[in-house]
């Protein structure tokens, strides 16, 4: 079977498709659909699945294996149809914007701290963020002053340089002080 052909990376703001059943499933309690295309982003790098609808058969998840994206419905599909799939559009934009948050937040901590992100998620209430903490620890250990409304949100590290950043251009310059 050939791949399925993912119609978000050509359009990111695409929701409705039309597409041909080609394989439909049991699979748990529900069935697996795959598409000759589609618009559903699949689950991946912390990001949940897309869900929405497939001619009136609700999509519950959507994952991605072997280049082949699964769609999780309720109810199957006859194998062969044309199908209309419309994908849960507050959901996506949701998805969407946890996870640019997701990037600005950890480039401010990690610009801050000198750490790396090791882990991302995207749940239902709440979005969590694993940070590198050998390195966070270290350039936090450094500080000496926190930021205060009366310095600016300015702080001084343990060498004394104010700073909004780490000490020195780079994030190595406030571990060698």
């Amino acid at each position: 079977m050939n791949k399925t052909r993912r119609l978000f990376d050509e359009d990111a703001r695409l929701l409705d498709f039309e597409a041909e059943v080609l394989l439909c499933r049991e699979a748990g309690e529900g069935w697996e659909i795959v598409l000759d295309q589609t618009a559903f982003f699949p689950e991946g790098g912390g990001q949940g699945g897309d869900r929405g609808i497939l001619d009136g058969v609700r999509v519950l998840d959507t994952q991605e294996r072997d280049g082949l994206i699964l769609h999780q419905t309720d109810a199957p599909l006859p194998e062969g149809v044309q199908v209309h799939g419309q994908v849960d559009a507050e959901r996506r934009m949701d998805q969407t914007q946890q996870h640019s948050g997701e990037h600005i937040l950890s480039g401010l901590i990690c610009t801050t701290f000198g750490c790396r992100n090791v882990g991302f998620h995207i749940g239902a209430e709440d979005v969590t963020v694993d940070f590198s903490v050998r390195s966070a620890t270290r350039s936090c250990s450094r500080w000496r002053t926190p930021p205060t409304p009366a310095s600016g949100g300015t702080s001084r590290c343990a060498s004394g340089c104010p700073t909004r950043r780490n000490c020195g251009s780079s994030p190595t310059a406030a571990r060698r002080s």
